[in-house]
């Protein structure tokens, strides 16, 4: 139902989490990603649905995926974080 993806880009690791590819209704749901120590989000995460449409955004986790429709889409959810240094550090 979670599928996470990421590189290293520069000075960040680009994210792509896949939530919900047997679409299932996932109203009530919430993500979260705990980063390890020296770990931090840069920027905003950006939610997309199946159609490429843009339909949250936000800088710091859990998400809830909530709405008076069913949220029976796959959905894409983008970020970046830091790349901490060998000592676990950011």
């Amino acid at each position: 139902m979670v599928a996470k993806r990421g590189y290293q880009d520069n000075d960040v690791i680009k994210w792509n989490i896949t939530v919900n590819e047997d679409k299932r209704d996932i109203r009530g749901y919430s993500l979260n990603d705990v980063f390890p120590e020296g770990v931090n989000l840069v920027g905003e995460y950006v939610i997309n649905d199946g159609a490429g449409r843009e339909i949250a955004r936000g800088n710091r986790f859990p998400y809830t995926f909530s709405g008076e429709n069913p949220m029976n889409d796959t959905y894409t959810v983008t970020f970046n974080t830091t790349i901490p240094d060998t000592n676990g550090a950011g």
